[in-house]
């Protein structure tokens, strides 16, 4: 499989690229970026309001990272956003799972610092 480039972003982070395919699944991946951003131990328990993982397919839908098969996330994700607990509740009370307009920092913003 060869390399796919994605962008992470959470607030107030510097956004960083990493190579999807690297990983082997959701469980890796999780501890990696929860590594990278400082966030260790807060992205495990999917129950608890906490941080979560989101992601951007091809079709600028938002979805929970880990719903879908792993090779069908791995083909479709254009970015993944780190949502503080805060942002994860406004997001349920504004209803905006689901679009891509509701999304905190869009992709292409000021905390995309295109480091690795």
């Amino acid at each position: 499989m060869s390399q796919w480039w994605i962008h992470v972003y959470k607030r107030g982070a510097v956004g960083r690229s990493i190579d999807i395919t690297r990983y082997s699944g959701y469980e890796e991946l999780k501890q990696d970026l929860a590594l990278r951003f400082g966030i260790e131990g807060q992205l495990e328990d999917r129950q608890r309001i906490g941080w979560k993982l989101v992601y951007v397919d091809h079709e600028n839908d938002v979805l929970l990272v880990g719903d879908d098969p792993w090779e069908e996330f791995v083909n479709c994700v254009r970015c993944i956003k780190i949502l503080s607990p805060q942002e994860v509740q406004q997001m349920s009370l504004d209803g905006d799972f689901g679009n891509g307009g509701g999304l905190p920092y869009p992709a292409g913003s000021s905390s995309d610092g295109g480091n690795t």
